[in-house]
């Protein structure tokens, strides 16, 4: 789309092609950072390879910490969904694949400090080699080959079995959530890369439980646990309905679960609700409508406790203004980096200023929280 308005920019005569000229040289200098991988490379960029190296870990050293965990445990929540970029744990090199040893430390600390304060882990492929959709979450610039490429599905089976063979006999690991928000082209390609992976996980660890999603089809487009013969498994849902009023929220994802479960023998499995937030489609975005948001993610948790269905939500955390339920945990002062113009160690002090030790959560929206970990734990129906 956009190479075709510059041709037609171009096409124009005179000055107007000087200023398109100018118009996409200003373009072409802009950083387009939407993703992990344009994230890194852009900061290699500026600051070298040893650079920006430094600068990823300290992101990784300061944006979730032992504190997080703790916090999170002092809430009286028991589960957290550990988002994994596959170039976290591995990296491409002259003589092939390695392993990035600094990323396996990485799981290895949160789950020690799941084991010290008593949480569980959901390890969540956020991202897998060559991408499961085209959407920036996956962390690529141009995602999606995971379904045209049979060296990427084999690459994530291999990631899938030493994550399996790492963590196999862990208690604290709860579960192997696939793939986040697949985006199948079919069935058949659902069925056929979900099986490659389960299988690959299965042969080093036959006990701990997987999670299967699809982010993008209905119940026609995907196979279920059970018609793929998995066991042990857990079919994840995400959802973000539209909504005007905290009752109209709860509705729509109690809907959403009945869906699938209605489904019958095909779905015959637990439901997990892995994301959901009111932020992202409700009617108030200013700071008046905080009270409306913090009342219909109440609502949804509360619905999902007395149906016996487990969740998540996302996310624990956010950067952005203290207005927003995107995360419970906040800034005190949300500040943006312009990582154009910032030198190194100012990008590298914004990046330490993501430790949650000076951050506080939005009182209010914690409340609910603790109230409803403290529900009483209800039966699927």
């Amino acid at each position: 789309m956009i190479q075709r308005w510059r041709a037609a920019m171009w096409a124009q005569p005179g000055t107007q092609r000087q200023q398109t000229i100018e118009l996409w040289q200003f373009i072409d200098a802009l950083p387009w950072i939407f993703e992990e991988e344009s994230l890194w490379a852009y900061l290699q960029t500026r600051f070298g390879a040893a650079g920006a190296e430094r600068l990823r870990r300290t992101h990784q050293d300061h944006w979730i910490t032992e504190l997080d965990v703790e916090r999170l445990a002092a809430l009286g929540l028991n589960t957290i969904r550990v988002p994994i970029w596959y170039a976290q744990l591995e990296q491409e090199t002259d003589t092939g694949v390695s392993y990035r040893i600094d990323g396996w430390q990485r799981l290895d600390d949160i789950a020690r400090w799941a084991r010290l304060h008593g949480v569980y882990l959901i390890l969540d492929l956020h991202g897998a080699p060559g991408g499961q959709s085209h959407y920036d979450h996956q962390g690529l610039r141009n995602g999606g080959s995971l379904w045209t490429r049979p060296e990427c599905v084999s690459r994530t089976a291999s990631l899938w079995n030493a994550i399996a063979t790492h963590f196999r006999g862990d208690p604290h690991v709860a579960m192997y959530d696939l793939l986040n928000e697949p985006k199948s082209p079919n069935a058949t390609a659902y069925a056929d890369i979900h099986t490659a992976l389960y299988r690959a996980i299965r042969t080093a660890d036959p006990e701990h439980m997987i999670a299967i999603e699809e982010g993008y089809a209905g119940v026609d487009r995907v196979r279920s646990p059970s018609e793929l013969g998995f066991s042990q498994t857990v079919f994840e849902l995400h959802d973000y309905p539209s909504w005007t009023t905290a009752d109209e929220l709860g509705s729509d994802m109690e809907r959403s679960v009945d869906r699938w479960l209605e489904a019958g023998t095909r779905f015959d499995t637990p439901i997990l609700v892995g994301e959901f937030n009111a932020e992202a489609s409700g009617p108030d975005g200013s700071p008046a409508g905080m009270p409306l948001r913090i009342a219909a993610m109440d609502a949804v948790m509360a619905r999902l406790n007395a149906r016996g269905v487990h969740w998540t939500t996302w996310t624990w955390k956010t950067g952005g203004r203290a207005d927003s339920v995107w995360g419970l945990y906040h800034p005190a002062d949300a500040r943006w980096i312009d990582v154009s113009t910032a030198d190194l160690d100012t990008v590298d002090a914004a990046f330490r200023a993501t430790n949650s030790a000076t951050w506080t959560p939005i009182p209010a929206y914690e409340a609910v929280f603790r109230a409803r970990a403290a529900d009483p734990v209800t039966l699927l129906r």
